[in-house]
């Protein structure tokens, strides 16, 4: 059996075990693996920004909102069916991308970062002011989605609209970051001087680097939106770029495999520790601590230091 036949056999029996996961799991725990999926899926948009392309770009809570509030609201005003309103809002979220860029991408480094930080608080003073479209600060309210009549109205059920859309957007963009566009970002990324010297379209690569951001928050906050049935505008203000910051920084900020480890681990912890909510905050700061002086690659990197299997991954750019 040659590696590519191996390797099919190995994706076939993965996909078909994510497939079978709601068959041995509660509305309980099969609602906290939605969770997982979703916040993979945008630290995913910000460790593309961040890790490959390294732009200090926080606006993964803006674009999720954006994501959420667009599929949501064109459910409730319009009566979209769920899967035109999922498509809306990876459109919206692109279109803000793009008009970030423009703006935010001549700014370098921590303005940067505090510009794209304050786009994020601007769209959540909209969520909180805007009420006679987004129903204020109490939130609104999202219907199940259907399909040919089917009604996708459990977690289980969910889980499969979950699954097929971070699949199908993690394999497009793993695909993006191992042909020429992520060999580009990694050289933005390690010297914007030479990578212009060798003919990259910096500026071009960065807004494509935003651009997919945009498009895999916009997409995650729509998912998110159908996993909760309710959103309210605390849901994308600083705690979640916290929160995907942590996801990106304590999995490894350029493999796959660190940031399943990290949306796992981020977020089962608050669930394990509910009853102990005074300690999550010192828990985190303790856990980013330990990686800074055991791991400063992150839980991937400590992986592949200490396993005695050698990962064909690479941590900072396997493209």
């Amino acid at each position: 059996m040659n590696w590519k036949m191996r390797n099919w056999i190995i994706w076939v029996g993965f996909v078909a075990g994510l497939v079978c996961i709601p068959l041995a799991t509660n509305n309980y725990y099969q609602y906290i693996i939605n969770l997982i999926f979703v916040n993979f899926l945008v630290a995913l948009g910000l460790a593309i920004m961040l890790g490959y392309c390294g732009q200090f770009v926080f606006a993964s809570a803006g674009f999720m909102g954006i994501g959420a509030y667009t599929a949501g609201l064109c459910m409730v005003h319009l009566g979209m069916p769920y899967w035109l309103a999922l498509i809306c809002a990876v459109l919206v979220g692109l279109v803000f991308a793009v008009f970030l860029g423009f703006i935010g991408l001549r700014l370098s480094r921590y303005y940067l970062a505090i510009s794209t930080m304050a786009f994020t608080l601007a769209m959540r003073f909209f969520y909180v002011n805007a009420k006679v479209v987004t129903f204020g600060p109490s939130g609104f309210n999202i219907p199940f989605p259907k399909l040919f009549g089917f009604g996708f109205n459990t977690d289980r059920r969910v889980y499969y609209i979950v699954l097929f859309v971070v699949l199908i957007l993690a394999i497009l963009s793993r695909n993006i970051l191992r042909s020429k566009v992520g060999r580009a970002f990694v050289a933005i990324r390690d010297n914007e001087d030479v990578a212009a010297a060798g003919s990259i379209s910096v500026r071009q690569y960065k807004m494509l680097a935003l651009a997919m951001g945009g498009v895999l928050g916009s997409a995650a906050g729509a998912l998110y939106c159908v996993v909760l049935g309710r959103i309210t505008p605390e849901e994308f203000g600083m705690g979640a770029i916290l929160l995907h910051f942590l996801i990106v920084v304590i999995g490894g900020l350029g493999t796959f495999l660190g940031l399943i480890i990290s949306s796992i681990l981020i977020t089962i912890l608050p669930e394990v520790l509910r009853a102990f909510a005074e300690l999550q905050e010192v828990l985190y700061g303790g856990i980013i601590i330990l990686i800074i002086l055991f791991g400063p690659e992150g839980i991937y990197g400590l992986v592949q230091k200490y396993s005695p299997v050698k990962w064909r991954e690479k941590m900072y750019g396997d493209v």
